[in-house]
């Protein structure tokens, strides 16, 4: 049972490898301009996020099987004989790295595709805007020209 515990450990480290290259590859296609890839991309990082996140249950389901008294991996640890610790010590480490160099990634892509929303909302608005007539007074619908007064008017009317 210890070593499906390993060897989940070690799927979930070389999976944050996968995302973190996923990452990268969404970052470069935000940075071309390139929606299709993005959205390709983003579907096998969902789906990576899926698999890891099984991973994870089927792994916590292991430790109480093993250890009841554990909720937390590092509590588990402290059931592991004195030998065993310091691998499985350094293997955690090594996925809370590779989990906060997924989360910077993914930030910055957030970041990124953020700003090309807010710049593609901007720039559709400064067309619309040069679209638009400045004169309110155009045709109408019926194509006639609508009489208006310039300046002050007399109101007249009965009560």
């Amino acid at each position: 049972m210890k070593r499906r515990i390993l060897d989940s450990l070690n799927r979930q480290k070389n999976a944050l490898s996968l995302l973190a290259s996923l990452l990268g590859e969404e970052f470069s296609y935000l940075r071309q301009g390139n929606p299709q890839a993005v959205s390709g991309i983003e579907l096998s990082v969902q789906d990576l996020l899926r698999q890891i996140t099984s991973e994870r249950v089927e792994m916590k389901s292991m430790i109480q099987a093993m250890a009841p008294g554990a909720a937390r991996l590092t509590a588990f640890i402290q059931t592991l004989p004195e030998a065993e610790r310091p691998e499985v010590a350094a293997l955690l480490e090594e996925l809370d790295r590779r989990e906060q160099n997924c989360a910077t990634l993914a930030a910055k892509n957030f970041e990124l595709a953020l700003a090309l929303h807010d710049q593609s909302r901007k720039l559709l608005t400064f067309l619309h805007g040069k679209i638009n007539p400045e004169q309110k007074e155009t045709y109408t619908a019926r194509g006639k020209f609508p009489k208006t007064k310039r300046g002050a008017a007399i109101l007249q009317g009965r009560l």
